[in-house]
């Protein structure tokens, strides 16, 4: 798979997620405030720890155990909305995803 299809496929599924919480920003505020947000990030994180090795994705083998990496993308995602979030900020989707992407790639040298 080459590489750069696969960074285009990163794009569009975080592009995606920020996507849907930016919707949802006034409802995560206010379980935020009342300290509920975690029950959401729980729930999710359950929920996709099923779904996400079943998804049509070239990263997933089938062949391995993929929690790690999954737990690693699904917390991440969090903590970037997050962080933003308790800064107020309202970043565009894509602009927030394509910042993850590009950190990503230029940290990909310390793993090799």
């Amino acid at each position: 798979m080459p590489y750069i299809f696969l960074l285009g496929l990163y794009l569009q599924l975080f592009t995606v997620f920020f996507a849907f919480w930016q919707k949802q920003y006034t409802p995560l505020r206010l379980l935020q405030k009342n300290g509920l947000l975690s029950v959401v990030r729980d729930t999710q994180r359950q929920k996709m720890l099923v779904m996400l090795p079943h998804q049509d994705l070239p990263w997933h083998t089938g062949t391995k155990n993929e929690t790690i990496i999954d737990l690693m993308m699904i917390g991440g995602m969090w903590d970037i909305l997050l962080y933003n979030m308790s800064a107020n900020r309202v970043v565009d989707p894509a602009t927030m995803a394509q910042a993850v992407v590009t950190n990503l790639k230029a940290h990909l040298d310390y793993i090799n």
